[in-house]
């Protein structure tokens, strides 16, 4: 049985983009897309990656070439808010910079 076995999203880690004055957050564009399955051992390392089911919005995950422009642009949607009180971590993709790619 797989631990991950499905699309994630791994995400550069650099540049990203702080947001202090709304609670602690930050940007990052995406590195690359694709389907995983933690039981294959050929995939070689990878920055964070980020199982879409983890998403907050993920019913909200564009189509395959809106993804590819958003890699190839460095376009930063992806959205971790940090929880520290908590200890905790959510992520989210922005569904209003898909705007700024038409």
């Amino acid at each position: 049985m797989s631990f991950i076995n499905e699309y994630v999203i791994e995400i550069s880690q650099f540049p990203r983009e702080l947001t202090s004055h709304i609670g602690n957050s930050e940007w990052f564009p995406i590195k690359d897309y694709f389907f995983y399955d933690s039981n294959t051992k050929e995939y070689g390392h990878r920055d964070t990656v980020i199982p879409v089911s983890e998403l907050l919005n993920k019913e909200e995950i564009p189509d395959i070439e809106t993804m590819k422009y958003l890699i190839n642009n460095r376009v930063p949607v992806i959205k971790r808010f940090m929880n520290f009180k908590e200890q905790t971590q959510s992520w989210m993709f922005d569904t209003s910079k898909l705007g700024e790619t038409k």
